[in-house]
């Protein structure tokens, strides 16, 4: 019901739009399970509106007690993974996209973005990098959709350019001794 006022209420009605923020925080603040499913009906918009620390935390609690396959688990995760969050449970977040990603028969809309945010922040981890560029072959095996695809491709190709040339310096080094 919340979701659906929310939606219908109108743009010049700010008194309006403050109650229903107000109706998602308590109902969110009196959620008793944490695996709520419908959270990110509620979650999502009251982000959009008000991020904090607080939501953050809600969020981050959301995920970890829900299955990967839950509605809104990716869409939760990406604005979750945009804010800077305390370093423990950022890296706990990344290791949980790890484990869904790899997890994934037909990898989701937002599978590229989301191999990009951890592509970017592993760059000091030559395992996690292995382990994603192995995951970017993986998916482009089987889809051609989502937005960032491109991206993944260069990446990977970039990458595959660098392996060939390690190989190659290798071998002529090797050649001359």
């Amino acid at each position: 019901w919340w979701r659906q006022r929310w939606e219908k209420r109108g743009e010049s009605a700010a008194a309006s739009t403050e109650r229903l923020l107000g109706d998602a925080r308590q109902w969110l603040a009196e959620l008793s399970s944490p695996d709520h499913k419908y959270f990110p009906a509620v979650w999502l918009p009251l982000w959009e509106a008000s991020a904090s620390d607080e939501l953050w935390h809600s969020g981050y609690q959301w995920l970890k007690n829900v299955p990967f396959d839950a509605r809104g688990w990716s869409a939760v995760w990406w604005q979750l993974a945009a804010w800077p969050a305390p370093a423990g449970p950022a890296k706990e977040l990344l290791a949980r996209a790890y484990i869904r990603m790899s997890s994934d028969d037909l990898p989701h809309a937002r599978w590229p973005r989301t191999w990009l945010v951890l592509w970017e922040r592993s760059q000091d981890n030559k395992t996690r990098r292995a382990l994603l560029l192995k995951m970017a072959r993986d998916y482009l095996a089987k889809t051609c959709a989502g937005r960032g695809r491109k991206a993944v491709i260069a990446i990977v190709n970039e990458m595959e350019r660098r392996r060939l040339n390690r190989e190659r310096l290798r071998v002529e080094e090797s050649k001359n001794e």
